[in-house]
C-alpha cells in the first residue's frame, strides 16, 4: 500500500465527516 493512497484514503474520510455532500 503507497503512503500517497493511505494519505488520499484518510483526506477523503475527514472531507466524508465534515459533509462530502458539499464536494459533490
Amino acid at each position: 500500500m503507497s503512503r500517497k493512497y493511505f494519505f488520499k484514503k484518510t483526506m477523503i474520510q475527514i472531507a466524508s465527516c465534515m459533509g462530502s455532500s458539499r464536494f459533490m
